[in-house]
């Protein structure tokens, strides 16, 4: 039984550790680094400022010889190094460290996530309190 509770708590925290992590991923930040930048937020573009905060499906426009980068919440950025207009994505995908992720399209945080959750229940599994079950028949 105490299996059951502790493999529900890791579960309960791990889907916990996931929503504050994609909460803040919606948060945009323009970065100029060089040259003329506009956005539209649903309306005409208008000249941005350095640091700008942007929503998921604002436009960014990039003048000739322009750059800048989106810096998402949870540090991943996106960089925009040509001229032409661009769509702010709700999330963003960190550069894969192996080329397998990168392959596959797995975000490392998941990967940890999951990871954690099955530490956990091994954890769990290899702590086992056999204390409840019944004890064995004694014979006379």
């Amino acid at each position: 039984m105490k299996t059951l509770q502790i493999l529900s708590l890791a579960c309960a925290l791990g889907a916990a550790s996931i929503l504050p992590a994609h909460a803040q991923e919606s948060l945009v930040t323009l970065r100029i680094d060089s040259g003329t930048v506009m956005t539209s937020q649903g309306s005409e573009f208008a000249t941005a400022g350095n640091g700008a905060t942007l929503e998921p499906g604002s436009r960014v426009m990039l003048g000739d010889n322009s750059a800048a980068t989106l810096v998402y919440g949870n540090g991943c950025t996106r960089p925009l190094k040509s001229g032409g207009v661009y769509t702010v994505t709700p999330s963003c995908t960190p550069v894969a460290t192996y080329p397998a992720e990168a392959a596959a399209g797995i975000e490392l945080d998941s990967v940890l996530v999951i990871a954690g959750l099955a530490a956990a229940g091994a954890v769990g599994l290899g702590s086992r309190d056999d204390t409840d079950a019944p004890p064995p028949p004694v014979s006379r």
